[in-house]
């Protein structure tokens, strides 16, 4: 079994190893191999689920995609292997990101041959409604428009499948969490303004100059008058005005244009879903409580009919009661010690927004053995960590910041201050 005491382990020259016969790997397996490392190196980047897919790791994946099926590598077909890179940087207890999962599965929903294996690996992929977004999202960005005609192609089946599947484990508390219902309304109502003064200025209805950054006044002082005439950077500046409101436009529609497709209400109707429940249906559409028992008991909705409610708009945080997010908290009751007193002493907090806040939650004033018993030893449990998702480099510059933040120098400076604090209070008490 083992070498005998005493006795030097036999260990092979480097004449003996060169000497062996290595099976060199194929050219499919060295692509596999590629895929990984670059996954790997995007991933420890911090990619942006906005930004475009790598153009190497994107070439990696059409090629392992139009590789022949056979040999398989370790056990999976070529055509699998992005999307088992997906499920694997997308698990928690690997590397735990989301960007580039997301990436490998939108841009293999458009491969023919890849499409089979979608489904099974958007379990894993999409495990928040964020991810079905940027799923979505990426999926329609790297679709190519048909001819004759400039409207892009919806989802492919496997991803409306996968949706489907979505939203048939999808939660009420998710829903109302990760909905952008009021999101798009406000934009839509914001691209609507600045449509509407564009095409006034176009039209000569709107001076070009009131878009100016610098305005010249309306002439009510005792330099009425008496300003001085129109120069070169008055015509610029009024250029400038023009193009940034153009430029405004435009990124308000593209934005518009991510939100109704990719958002949880765009996602129902782009992807046909039939499996979501009728009170978040109901919910992210704002529709109307049915105003009859009859109406009640088609529309799907569970428990016993409510008479006054009859004919109100339903919205999911009303439907869900107590139940809320730290950061509606926060809003709700304002940035302060009690709002974090309680929500820390409920454990409603979640590590990253734990880890993103520990300066602000430092700050509140608490003490040491409270922030020991609800913040530190959250921040060192081994089983928080591992399910936060969150790579060690990405935890290591949260800590890094925080030690940056609070040198020798700045500690010194705030045990003086809450001196001169307690010195006051117990003067004014007394």
């Amino acid at each position: 079994m083992g070498a005998e005491v005493g006795k030097p382990l036999d260990v092979p020259s480097s004449e003996q190893v060169a000497k062996t016969d290595r099976i060199p790997p194929t050219a499919t397996e060295q692509l596999c191999l590629h895929l990984v490392y670059r996954a790997i190196q995007q991933a420890l980047a911090k990619t942006k689920a906005d930004e475009p897919v790598d153009p190497e790791l994107l070439d990696l994946t059409h090629k392992l995609a139009k590789s022949p099926t056979e040999p398989p590598v370790c056990g999976l077909s070529p055509q699998a292997l992005p999307l088992a890179v997906a499920c694997w940087l997308r698990d928690k207890n690997e590397i735990g990101n989301r960007t580039v999962a997301a990436q490998l599965l939108g841009v293999s929903a458009r491969l023919p041959s890849c499409q089979p294996y979608c489904r099974a690996a958007a379990t894993k992929v999409m495990a928040l409604p964020s991810d079905l977004m940027d799923v979505l999202d990426i999926c329609r960005k790297n679709t190519v428009k048909r001819e004759h005609t400039e409207k892009i192609p919806g989802p492919p089946h496997c991803l409306k499948k996968a949706a489907d599947d979505f939203y048939a484990r999808l939660t009420p508390f998710q829903a109302a969490k990760y909905d952008q219902s009021n999101i798009l309304r406000r934009v839509r109502k914001e691209l609507k303004e600045k449509s509407e003064l564009l095409h006034k200025v176009e039209s000569g209805e709107v001076d070009p100059a009131t878009l100016a950054s610098k305005g010249k006044g309306k002439g009510k002082g005792k330099g009425k008058g008496k300003g001085k005439p129109p120069s070169a950077s008055d015509a610029l500046e009024q250029q400038f005005g023009v193009k940034e409101l153009k430029k405004q436009v435009s990124n308000l529609q593209a934005r518009m244009e991510k939100l109704s497709l990719s958002s949880l209400v765009g996602a129902t109707k782009c992807c046909h879903v039939s499996s979501c429940s009728a009170e978040i249906f109901y919910g992210l559409k704002r529709l109307r409580y049915p105003e009859t028992a009859e109406e009640f008991a088609e529309s799907g909705l569970k428990g016993e009919f409510d008479d006054e409610r009859g004919g109100l708009r339903m919205k999911l945080w009303e439907e869900l009661g107590e139940a809320t997010t730290w950061d509606r908290e926060l809003s709700k009751h304002g940035n302060v010690i009690t709002t974090w007193r309680d929500l820390l002493t409920k454990k409603q907090v979640p590590y990253m927004a734990m880890l993103r806040n520990l300066n602000n939650i430092i700050m509140q004033g608490f003490s040491l053995g409270f922030l020991e018993k609800y913040v530190f030893s959250k921040l060192c449990d081994d089983r928080q960590i591992r399910n936060s998702g969150q790579t060690a480099q990405q935890i290591m510059h949260s800590l890094g910041a925080v030690e940056e933040a609070y040198t020798e120098e700045k500690l010194e400076e705030m045990a003086t201050k809450s001196k001169e604090h307690l010195a006051m209070i117990c003067v004014c008490y007394k």
